[in-house]
């Protein structure tokens, strides 16, 4: 759906949301072959590079440093809105 995502935000000249909220490579190893882990890695990181602002939790941002995904901010909020 990203992919899509990404070819009519490019092609209507509007910016690109990401919004990650399921850590997907937690889920690989659990229900299909681990090896999997790394390409999703590749594609995460590749998604973060074409959108032009990417939303993550706060515990998934500091996973994506240890992947060293770049160009994603936190910003300590909760749903409501409010200072964590």
């Amino acid at each position: 759906m990203v992919f899509a995502a990404t070819i009519y935000a490019k092609l209507l000249r509007i910016p690109l949301v990401v919004s990650y909220h399921t850590h997907i490579p937690d889920y690989i190893p659990k229900y299909t072959w681990h090896g999997l882990v790394h390409p999703m890695w590749s594609i995460i990181r590749w998604c973060t590079r074409v959108s032009d602002l990417t939303l993550v939790t706060s515990k998934a941002m500091k996973v994506w440093r240890v992947w060293r995904v770049r160009g994603v901010g936190n910003r300590a909020r909760d749903v409501q809105g409010h200072q964590v």
